[in-house]
């Protein structure tokens, strides 16, 4: 009789710190809704805890070798929301206070290059997705409805341009509108179009720019951070990729 065994291997780790102690105390850490039902539908399992979340991957045996029970066909992304305990922003770090380019401030973060590749700068099985603390402004994005609307005075800008922060190319700034001389404001309109994070520019001189995470659920929910975690491959029979966020406290 043929026997059918599987087991769950941890395919990546979440690690959020504060001056390189576990988070917990000041955050959590959790798929969003979407990505929970993404990662069931790949069968896995998600542990978290003390600011640490661990994704377990289903693997089947296959011979003498363990193997991925679900094949990806193509990359995947998965979307982590972090939500900062009342009164803890102003102890972890200036990226959760002040204003972003557009959008409400939210900290945001993505294992990609600006070319496009998925963990590059990866030491190890480690990346730091705050590679030093001079970088935490970088980490500062936004958060908006999908009608997007930025005001500024009239003659400061020619276009506004946006492009989704995609794996395997640099951004593509593929929605564009034109903007008068005696405009005061411009729109965009995401509705049609994929949830997530965009580069949004104004050009003109000074040009603007800013990253956006176009989401009315995580608006709702009062998130205040995101985590895009991109893959093309699973790690099996490697050991699993760990993204740390170390926060310095101030």
């Amino acid at each position: 009789m043929e026997t059918f065994a599987w087991r769950y291997k941890p395919e990546f780790i979440i690690s959020t710190l504060v001056s390189n102690q576990q988070a917990g105390e000041y955050m959590e850490l959790f798929p969003s809704p979407a990505t929970a039902r993404l990662l069931k539908d790949y069968g896995f399992i998600v542990r978290g805890e003390g600011g640490r979340l661990a994704a377990f991957a289903r693997q089947i045996r296959q011979g003498s070798d363990w193997v991925p029970a679900y094949a990806m066909a193509g990359p995947l992304s998965f979307t982590f929301w972090l939500k900062v305990k009342q009164g803890s922003e102003f102890q972890i770090s200036s990226v959760f206070t002040g204003s972003a380019e557009f959008g409400r401030l939210i900290f945001y973060a993505n294992n990609l290059s600006p070319a496009g590749e998925i963990d590059a700068g990866m030491t190890g099985n480690a990346l730091e997705l705050i590679p030093s603390p001079a970088q935490v402004e970088e980490k500062k994005g936004g958060l908006s409805s999908s009608t997007f609307s930025v005001r500024f005075p009239a003659g400061s800008y020619n276009e506004v341009r946006a492009g989704k922060i995609r794996p395997g190319a640099a951004v593509a700034f593929q929605l564009t509108k034109a903007i008068q001389d005696t405009q005061t404001g411009a729109e965009l309109d995401f509705r049609l179009l994929p949830k997530g994070a965009y580069i949004v520019q104004l050009q003109g001189s000074p040009a603007k720019e800013g990253r956006v995470v176009f989401d009315e659920a995580a608006m709702a929910a009062g998130i205040g951070g995101i985590v895009d975690i991109h893959k093309d491959a699973w790690r099996s029979p490697s050991g699993p990729n760990e993204y740390r966020i170390n926060f310095i406290s101030t």
